[in-house]
């Protein structure tokens, strides 16, 4: 449970914004909403399975759209292989 207590002459809307502070830090809110209601382990895996699916989906997209770095042929496209190299 988070606690704070008042430091000295500390106004009341300062330890309220550090007790909310606090809150968010150590992620209880987030804990309170998941637990709000009692799921199934077997519900709970279908919705790990179904925010699994939509995270790939979404990795994929974003690489999809990043541009495509050009194909390199190592040293000799930067031009520092030795020149009887490229006789061959």
């Amino acid at each position: 449970m988070t606690r704070v207590v008042r430091q000295g002459d500390e106004s009341i809307d300062s330890l309220l914004k550090r007790f909310q502070r606090e809150v968010t830090n150590a992620r209880i809110l987030g804990d309170v909403k998941k637990n709000r209601y009692f799921l199934p382990k077997s519900e709970r895996r279908k919705l790990a399975l179904r925010r699994a699916v939509r995270r790939e989906r979404r990795r994929q997209h974003i690489l999809a759209r990043r541009p495509r770095r050009a194909f390199s042929l190592g040293r000799v496209a930067q031009g520092t292989a030795a020149p009887a190299a490229l006789d061959k």
